[in-house]
């Protein structure tokens, strides 16, 4: 029996998502293609018509798309700390390719190794091998379909979490 279905959308795109650069505490607003992309999503999650909570990290970026679903939706959004993406320390703000040229050995064994953290950076949770949810979000939200704008290490799994439970990602968010 399905317990809860997590829906992962990633937040919007941003300014540092563009020029690829690690940004984990960078906290922008929307560009207004951004504000386009989560119309789209809510749309989308819109004529799903089976969603039941919105949840957000509270970082603005994820704030602001998660807001623009849940009033479509008519939906309050949950803020939960834990969907905030880790930290990248020392390679905060930079490019791939200035962190590829400072800090080869490191960005190998970090893309390599779930469990590596970038230099400075506080332990990552594991990643790549299964999304565990934060805090127990399904158990939170038994029974429920939840939307999870996350950020980028978070999104980018998508395996199933337990028996019953299902993570996905909802749609593409271009318009």
């Amino acid at each position: 029996m399905q317990s809860a279905t997590l829906l992962l959308a990633r937040t919007t795109e941003t300014v540092f998502s563009r020029q690829r650069r690690f940004a984990s505490d960078q906290d922008g607003e929307l560009p207004g293609d951004g504000v386009a992309q989560a119309r789209a999503l809510a749309s989308h999650l819109f004529l799903r018509g089976d969603v039941d909570v919105i949840a957000c990290s509270g970082l603005r970026q994820a704030a602001a798309t998660a807001t623009i679903v849940a009033e479509v939706l008519g939906l309050p959004v949950v803020t939960l700390k834990d969907l905030r993406e880790p930290s990248y320390g020392g390679w905060e703000g930079l490019t791939f390719t200035e962190v590829q040229a400072a800090w080869s050995d490191e960005m190998f064994r970090w893309a390599a190794d779930p469990h590596t953290a970038p230099p400075a950076a506080k332990a990552w949770p594991p990643r790549k091998h299964g999304y565990r949810p934060p805090i127990g979000v399904l158990e939170r939200f038994p029974h429920r379909t939840i939307v999870a704008v996350t950020h980028v290490t978070p999104d980018q799994n998508d395996h199933p979490v337990g028996a019953g439970d299902r993570i996905r990602r909802p749609a593409p968010h271009a318009p």
